[in-house]
């Protein structure tokens, strides 16, 4: 009995493993398809959509490849809308960086605070993006607001995020092999971990 329970787990962790390599594979090859800039977005929208459905224990899932031709544009609009404000953030911290007036450079540490936020949001636009169905400016009004409204999952996600980065960066394969799709298991188990606390 406990040989055959080894055996079944071995299979089904050889299962999930391979599956979330194929689902980085997909991810960094349709990322690479739309030439990065446009297919970064879409994309991690797709794989954002596919470990949800996952977590929710959802059998018919769509393929990939008709996630992000459906997601394509409307990601994109909103990928345009984070690289302005980006842009903009960036620009500001530059000048403050560099100023001379004192006034200006009391300013800089709420800019950063700013810029963090501003970061936080990104990653919690793809959670809130594939869980809640949001349109327009409600959607990115609700990655900004998400990380100040709960604190401690923004602490839990961008602490996770870091050590995967640590881990990518120590052994450069893994990017490759599973970055992507570890990284959005973790940051969508931990937000169902959220919600169910809300719950309670």
């Amino acid at each position: 009995m406990t040989e055959n329970r080894l055996i079944d787990w071995l299979y089904c962790f050889s299962f999930s493993v391979l599956k979330c390599l194929f689902l980085n594979i997909k991810w960094l090859f349709f990322t690479l398809l739309g030439l990065i800039v446009l297919g970064i977005f879409p994309a991690t929208v797709a794989l954002f959509t596919i470990v949800h459905k996952w977590l929710q224990g959802e059998i018919n899932i769509p393929s990939f490849y008709s996630i992000y031709k459906k997601e394509f544009v409307k990601s994109n609009l909103f990928g345009l809308l984070f690289a302005f404000i980006g842009a903009i953030l960036y620009c500001d911290l530059l000048m403050l960086q560099q100023t001379s007036i004192v006034f200006l450079q009391f300013l800089y540490i709420p800019a950063l605070v700013i810029s963090f936020i501003y970061i936080c949001g990104i990653f919690s636009f793809f959670i809130i993006y594939v869980h809640y169905h949001l349109e327009g400016i409600k959607l990115l009004k609700y990655s900004f607001l998400f990380p100040i409204i709960y604190p401690f999952f923004t602490v839990k996600m961008m602490f996770g995020i870091l050590i995967i980065s640590y881990l990518c960066i120590t052994f450069p394969s893994l990017p490759f092999l599973f970055g992507g799709s570890i990284a959005s298991i973790y940051m969508m188990w931990i937000f169902s971990k959220q919600k169910l606390m809300d719950r309670g």
